[in-house]
């Protein structure tokens, strides 16, 4: 919190700022505390476009004292150095604020001059009226109240501030979540875009082991398709293929980070027609965070490459941080007999949760 130092400004000062805003002669006001008193004391008129008259501010710049200039920028000037207020666009702020105030504070000024300067400020934005300044510049140096000074803040305003690793991975995954939900099938020979951490490719061990799950035989058809991302390659990988029994799904899916599984058992299955599928999505919850976010993002295009593009009937979707939960039990109630599901993209009722162990399996109908 800022102390104020209980100076005040002074008649004179008032009716210099009250001219100077209600007219368009003026371009800049030097202010100065005079006798513990704010006081006007230097005024420059017009005379070229804002960026023409910028130099002439260093020429009123003391060497050892600090000093306030308030300088006017003519109207609907270009210059954008800060955000907008809510619900302005930047055209409605250079309208409704055309002053900046640049407050000098050189080096050499005495250590009382620096601290009354910097108490007294808020006393002079509050007279003036803080919703007519634009912004507020400081420098300690002569050269930062040039032109060529005055840009290389405005470059710095308009930088893009640095982003922590997690706030780029927010990031990163809220680009990909846009795609996904934009992604529609093209065919296994169309070319496609991929964002990174969202539609990334399947590879070819990956396409062939699920168009495997497709066979109506089933001699010789793995029954076990797990899928992983490999984010630096930009690809979603075969991480196994074989055949497990449903008394052991839950020990085959890893417990340490997120995997799409493909899962049939072979019960309840009409011979002529494709193996009814269950598509899984593990994602333990001591994943790391950027892990569960990708894999959350990717899990729709992957559902829906593999039933539009490979051909599976996939009759189930479920969601589990815990593999624990994928008992036998749980697995025969979803494989039973259903109708054909629908593609995951526009499908209702869409990813449900195992039921808690104990409690009785929910199906969509239930």
């Amino acid at each position: 919190m800022s102390h104020q130092s209980g100076i005040s400004v002074s008649d004179e000062l008032a009716k210099t700022f009250a001219e100077a805003v209600s007219g368009d002669q003026v371009r800049f006001i030097r202010v100065s505390i005079v006798n513990e008193v704010l006081e006007a004391d230097g005024v420059e008129n017009v005379k070229g476009n804002w960026e023409e008259d910028f130099d002439r501010v260093q020429a009123f710049l003391p060497d050892k004292t600090p000093t306030y200039i308030f300088y006017r920028l003519d109207p609907g000037a270009e210059v954008q150095a800060s955000a907008p207020l809510p619900g302005e666009s930047p055209s409605e702020t250079s309208s409704a604020a055309s002053w900046i105030l640049l407050c000098y504070v050189p080096d050499g000024a005495k250590i009382r001059d620096k601290m009354i300067y910097a108490s007294t400020r808020a006393t002079l934005k509050r007279e003036w009226g803080e919703s007519g300044l634009r912004e507020v510049v400081y420098g300690t140096t002569k050269e930062e109240f040039s032109l060529e000074g005055y840009r290389l803040h405005l470059k710095h305003q308009k930088a893009e501030a640095p982003l922590t690793q997690r706030e780029r991975d927010l990031a990163e995954v809220k680009a990909a979540e846009t795609q996904s939900a934009s992604y529609t099938p093209q065919g296994t020979q169309a070319k496609k875009t991929y964002a990174a951490g969202v539609a990334f490719p399947l590879s070819d061990d990956a396409k062939s082991a699920l168009e495997g799950l497709s066979k109506t035989e089933s001699s010789g058809r793995n029954n076990y398709v797990s899928l992983a991302i490999d984010v630096k390659k930009e690809e979603i990988y075969l991480d196994k293929a074989t055949n497990v029994s449903p008394s052991d799904l839950s020990k085959s899916v890893p417990a340490d980070s997120p995997r799409f599984t493909f899962y049939t058992s072979g019960a309840h299955q009409d011979s002529t027609e494709r193996p009814a599928v269950l598509f899984i999505y593990t994602c333990p919850l001591g994943s790391k965070i950027k892990e569960r976010m990708v894999y959350s993002s990717a899990k729709a295009v992957v559902c829906s490459v593999a039933a539009d593009e490979i051909g599976l009937r996939i009759v189930r979707k479920l969601e589990t941080s815990d593999p624990h939960d994928l008992t036998a039990d749980h697995i025969s109630n979803e494989m039973g007999p259903t109708e054909p599901a629908q593609p995951l993209l526009g499908s209702k009722p869409g990813f449900k949760r195992p039921a808690a162990p104990g409690r009785r399996a929910r199906t969509p109908n239930s």
